[in-house]
């Protein structure tokens, strides 16, 4: 009875330890689309464990063919030196959110389809179970949007800059409960 007992203990103790990880990130995906040609998929958010800066959750993308009508990717507010600023992940800690409650994610739209309609939509990866607004803004676009969702827009530019903006909106919930945040508040 006492080895059952013990291993039923065991097992809800990797659940629970199991089900903290996967809850530690928030993470989104986006692209454009122009008719229905989409650019490649990028995610986005926050996930435990991630640096400020590059490392092993940004992916970089590759440069743009010379064929591509339309090309979008993620831009790094600090990017490495040593790679282009062009990224299909980027990836912060989960501490940036809780501690200053915004967040910017910039993306690019290259193509040569000057004055068509286009739409920069996202859809929702996993999240924190934090109450947020998520913000879109760009050329002629300043609006918050439900995830998922879209917004359309004319292009009036062979290259285009949008910002991603993930606002916490919960005021009680200024403090971080992950490893990260409380390792911060020790620094």
């Amino acid at each position: 009875m006492r080895i059952i007992l013990s291993i039923a203990l065991v097992l809800a103790s990797v659940c629970l330890l199991t089900g903290t990880a996967s809850t530690e990130e928030m993470t989104f995906h986006t692209n454009f689309a122009i008719d229905k040609d989409q650019t490649h998929v990028c995610s986005f958010g926050l996930r435990e464990g991630a640096l400020p800066a590059f490392d092993d959750f940004d992916v970089p993308a590759p440069p743009a063919s010379p064929d591509l009508t339309q090309d979008g990717f993620l831009v790094m507010v600090d990017p490495p030196a040593f790679v282009p600023n062009r990224w299909y992940k980027d990836f912060r800690p989960v501490s940036n959110l809780t501690l200053d409650r915004l967040e910017y994610f910039p993306m690019h739209l290259e193509t040569s389809r000057l004055g068509e309609q286009a739409y920069i939509s996202i859809t929702p990866g996993t999240f924190l179970g934090l109450p947020f607004e998520m913000w879109i803004i760009g050329p002629g676009i300043h609006e918050q949007i439900d995830v998922p969702g879209t917004v359309t827009f004319t292009i009036t530019s062979t290259q285009m800059a949008f910002t991603w903006e993930l606002h916490l909106d919960d005021d009680i919930a200024v403090e971080s409960d992950t490893w990260d945040g409380i390792k911060s508040l020790y620094r």
